[in-house]
């Protein structure tokens, strides 16, 4: 079988010794193909062979002339035929192979075509004859050569023919095997096919139905989730709004139980002073009864009467102070009273001293005023020289702690903070609350670590160690073993940290972690704190903080008819600070910065405007005040009320 393109072959040395090939067409249609040998080169023991198209599917082809051939020029050369059908291979597909060596020959080149014989052309009768010998070697050679071959061919032809039907036959059995197993995997797949487009669309719809339901899922979760966050939110709105009304209810409370202490100081007090007018009447009455009540048959002494009189109402005084009342009336009606017998007393006096003895009707009827109620007795008229004395101001009539207006039995201060967060201050009254922390290290006596979360501000550790009170921000990365307990809330409710009045709970106030350290602390904490404990304890919270408290626990009505400013001025520390204190007719005081005239100036330290408003300020103190002594004098009673302490404006 001969290709009809060439294809990679095998790779075979050179052969130097080969000078050039040539080919020429034949008589009878074939090649003639002609390999010269350089000069000088040996000439092969035997016959070299063509090969054609070395490799696995090579031919070989004999040489076509004699052998050993003649020398030309000390060269020689061999011949080879070759059909027409190896045309294609004159291109370097041919090789020599000589002594069992195969050399790559170099590509074949065409000779001209030989020129016709001239007639006057003398051609020598041996080479003609040696031509024509040679032609017919060549052909009968080739003939008996084409011919086996030919029959070769048919031979290989058959053969291949056989092979060829019998591999038709089992490719046809394969062809028909194949269709039907075709047919049964088309048809397998036209099932699979569509068991999978039923697959497709039950998964279509089984995601579909899965979407649906997840969205249903979702709107139901969100709808619920909304629900539960407005029922949260309205449960935290009422839980504020109850904690804030509690937070109302307990000052509303201490406020009315203050005004309930103020009204009993004030009836104690005027309780105290009927008291003492009634015991100078009821000495007095008791003289005008012994003077009233001697027998009519009794002689005049030689005494002068005046001294008669003065002994006898010693007398009548130790004996009335012995002899009980029927029952007390009231002090005015006491006074009507006494003042009417003293006029008929009088009128009975003649000029020159000597008084008269009282008929026995007057005495038994000053008896009967005495004794029954005044709305029964004769005709009252005014009297005409008893003199009564008004309680003396900062006595029993003004009590400090509970009895000063405008502040709780000491526990103003937390109300202060807490008044302070409701009007609108709420971050200030937290500031505060922290800066009052310090007290707890004054009264903890062990060491404590808990967090502090104020609405209003950031949270806070606040550790106790040794009586020193430390805040710091909250490290969220890190978690600290050692907090005890955690407390979060409005400052309203965070209130009684840092001004005491503590009860077991705190109301409103968010509680987690070991709740016996924080019942310690509340029961340290029980006692109010004291602008006088901030004094001794060195602890200094803010001054315009401080001053804002105090104003809070003024009463707006003590303001009436007063307006003024008192400057305080704040010396040490990073700079000097200026707090104004304005009082205006019948508003609240005021706090803020100082920034004009003021009526008075007070110059002092942070500490010192502590030790002052605690009255705490010694001659060393470095207290310096200037300007209008008067309204020093009355903020300083205004502040000292809303403290609990004793005082009384004038």
């Amino acid at each position: 079988m001969i290709p009809t393109s060439p294809r990679k072959r095998r790779r075979i040395p050179d052969a130097p010794e080969i000078d050039r090939v040539e080919w020429s067409a034949g008589a009878s249609g074939d090649i003639v193909v002609e390999v010269h040998a350089r000069p000088g080169t040996a000439v092969p023991t035997t016959a070299p062979e063509l090969v054609a198209e070395p490799g696995p599917g090579e031919q070989s082809f004999s040489s076509a002339g004699r052998w050993p051939p003649s020398l030309r020029g000390g060269a020689w050369s061999v011949s080879f035929v070759l059909p027409l059908a190896w045309r294609g291979a004159l291109g370097g597909e041919l090789g020599l192979r000589a002594e069992g060596v195969l050399v790559a020959l170099p590509a074949a080149t065409a000779l001209p075509a030989a020129p016709a014989a001239s007639a006057g052309k003398v051609i020598d009768s041996t080479v003609l004859a040696e031509r024509r010998a040679r032609r017919a070697e060549l052909s009968e050679e080739s003939l008996s050569r084409r011919v086996g071959e030919a029959e070769a061919l048919v031979h290989q032809l058959q053969a291949q023919l056989g092979h060829l039907e019998r591999q038709l036959r089992d490719a046809l059995g394969e062809r028909a095997r194949m269709s039907g197993e075709l047919a049964g995997r088309e048809r397998e797949l036209r099932v699979m096919r569509q068991r999978e487009y039923s697959e497709q669309q039950l998964r279509i719809e089984a995601e579909a139905e899965i979407e649906r339901v997840r969205r249903e899922t979702r709107a139901g979760l969100e709808r619920d989730l909304v629900s539960l966050d407005q029922a949260l939110e309205a449960e935290r709105r009422e839980r504020a709004g109850a904690e804030a009304a509690l937070v109302e209810g307990e000052v509303r409370q201490a406020d009315e139980l203050r005004r309930a202490r103020r009204q009993i100081d004030a009836l104690r007090a005027e309780l105290q002073e009927r008291q003492r007018i009634h015991d100078h009447l009821r000495v007095g009455l008791g003289l005008l009864r012994d003077e009233l009540g001697e027998p009519s048959g009794c002689e005049p002494q030689e005494d002068p009467p005046g001294e008669r009189l003065g002994l006898r109402r010693r007398a009548g005084a130790a004996s009335a102070m012995r002899r009980p009342f029927p029952e007390e009336p009231s002090a005015p009606a006491l006074i009507e009273h006494l003042g009417e017998a003293a006029r008929r007393l009088q009128e009975r006096v003649p000029a020159g001293g000597h008084r008269p003895e009282p008929t026995e009707a007057e005495a038994q009827a000053l008896a009967t005023t005495t004794a029954t109620e005044p709305g029964r007795g004769p005709r009252k008229a005014p009297p005409p020289r008893v003199a009564v004395s008004p309680p003396v101001p900062g006595g029993d009539g003004w009590r400090g702690g509970a009895g000063a207006p405008g502040a709780a039995a000491g526990a103003w201060l937390w109300e202060a903070t807490a008044r302070m967060a409701r009007a609108g201050g709420a971050e200030r009254a937290g500031r505060l609350i922290v800066e009052l922390l310090a007290v707890q290290g004054l009264r903890y006596p062990r060491e404590l670590r808990y967090l502090l979360r104020i609405d209003e501000l950031r949270p806070l550790v606040v550790t106790i160690t040794h009586g020193d009170v430390h805040t710091g921000p909250v490290d969220p990365a890190s978690g600290d073993p050692e907090i005890a307990f955690r407390l979060g809330g409005p400052a309203v409710a965070l209130a009684p940290l840092g001004a005491g009045a503590t009860r077991r709970r705190l109301p409103g106030v968010d509680v987690g972690g070991r709740r016996r350290e924080l019942r310690r602390l509340l029961k340290a904490m029980r006692a109010p704190v004291t602008l006088e404990e901030l004094a001794e304890g060195r602890v200094t919270p803010s001054p315009e903080l401080v001053l804002e408290a105090v104003a809070l626990g003024v009463d707006p009505a003590w303001t009436a008819g007063h307006s003024f400013d008192v400057a305080y001025v704040l010396v040490g520390g990073a700079g000097p600070t200026a707090l104004r204190v304005q009082v205006r007719d019948g508003e609240p005081l005021t706090v803020g910065p100082h920034d004009g005239a003021a009526a008075a100036t007070v110059t002092t330290t942070r500490e010192g405007l502590v030790a002052m408003l605690a009255r705490r300020a010694g001659p060393g103190a470095g207290v310096e005040m200037s300007g209008s002594s008067t309204a020093l004098a009355m903020l300083g009673r205004w502040l000292e009320r809303a403290q609990g302490r004793a005082g009384i404006e004038r």
